[in-house]
């Protein structure tokens, strides 16, 4: 609308010196009418403008939120009918930070249905402002919209298998890591070489003699949650596609752990602030999980900032933009799981890789943990 107004100008700016040199020449009745006319006309255009731009307003409402599109209706107030209106719209995914616009024309008392993309899940937010024009097309004026509304799209979940791998429990109601030693004496993980710094009482003297090594005794680590799924954008920044897919498996897995009774945490890092958990006991949280982690913005640049409870998990599943290096996987702490739609993996590192096709996530039937 801003560059119809600017060829509008230009050619009334033409008109108007064409008049003005017509006037020079045939200085008459007509062309003083003609002159007069030029410079009126806009001024009483501009008033009437103004007028209308003080009572103007557009108001928005969500009607239903799903993929593929959300379903607004706008309505302008106080419209005149010598201005012309066209309501723009801003909608932007939070999660992906994908946005969209659209400008539509609206008519004084009438409410116009719309439709803005939904390609993603996600929180979008969407904001509306009332773009006016006179009559004569040569002023313009913006007039925002009433605040932000709000849609929320949940990711479509489906149901992979989850299979554990073994784990070591103590008899008396605890689980240890099979991966990872502690410093529990009440439970033996296992016998390596001494390095400088291990405690004196841990050397293994009977079995150092045998060897001709100094070995020390590694204890147990006692775990306080089963299961930790964690999710990092991390290098999936900008790829909609990528992150609709890595939030599917997310919750899915999450759901499915829900369904089997087994208790769990959720971990993401929001952009502003530390790392979130959420613990998940039954299917009952599972909405109130996503409706926290939809409800701001997560920090896709940066590597997961786990906390150091989160080393203590049995088992543990990331969902990431990109495979982490080894330091950056450490504070999961045990045998652990990635799965990412990237395709190289780092060399050196001790996880498991699992493939996720950004374009079929379903096809991940089945998940070993």
């Amino acid at each position: 609308m801003r560059r119809e107004v600017l060829r509008s100008r230009i050619a009334w700016g033409i008109l108007l010196l064409g008049l003005c040199a017509l006037y020079f020449f045939e200085n008459n009745e007509a062309t003083r009418s003609l002159l007069t006319a030029t410079i009126a006309l806009p001024l009483v255009s501009w008033l009437f403008f103004r007028r209308g731009v003080k009572r103007a307003g557009v108001s928005l409402t969500v009607e239903q939120a799903s993929r593929p599109e959300i379903l607004l209706t706008a309505g302008a107030k106080g419209l005149s009918p010598l201005v012309h209106a066209v309501c723009r719209l801003e909608s932007e995914n939070l999660f992906t930070r994908a946005r969209a616009e659209r400008l539509v024309p609206l008519r004084p008392g009438k409410s116009e249905p719309l439709e803005l993309p939904a390609n993603a899940c996600g929180l979008y937010e969407i904001r509306s402002a009332l773009q006016l024009q006179d009559a004569l097309g040569l002023f313009f004026a913006e007039v925002p919209g009433d605040a932000p509304q709000r849609a929320m799209i949940l990711p479509e979940l489906f149901l992979p298998r989850i299979i554990f791998r073994e784990e070591m429990d103590s008899g008396e109601g605890e689980t240890y890591s099979r991966e990872r030693p502690g410093q529990d004496p009440g439970e033996f993980f296992g016998v390596r070489e001494y390095v400088p710094g291990d405690p004196i009482r841990q050397i293994h003297w009977k079995l150092s003699e045998k060897t001709d090594k100094a070995m020390v005794r590694e204890f147990g680590l006692p775990v306080s949650h089963r299961t930790v799924l964690a999710f990092s954008g991390q290098g999936a920044s900008g790829d909609e596609e990528a992150l609709d897919a890595m939030a599917r498996v997310f919750f899915s897995v999450s759901q499915s752990l829900a369904a089997s009774e087994e208790p769990h945490v959720l971990l993401w890092q929001p952009e502003d602030g530390r790392a979130v958990t959420f613990a998940v006991q039954a299917g009952r949280d599972e909405e109130k999980a996503m409706t926290l982690f939809f409800s701001g913005r997560l920090d896709l640049d940066n590597a997961l900032g786990t906390p150091q409870e989160a080393a203590l998990a049995a088992h543990a599943l990331l969902v990431a933009g990109q495979f982490p290096s080894a330091l950056q996987a450490a504070g999961l702490g045990r045998r652990l799981t990635v799965c990412s739609p990237s395709a190289e993996k780092p060399a050196g590192t001790g996880y498991a890789a699992v493939p996720l096709d950004a374009r079929d996530p379903q096809a991940m039937n089945a998940l070993e943990l």
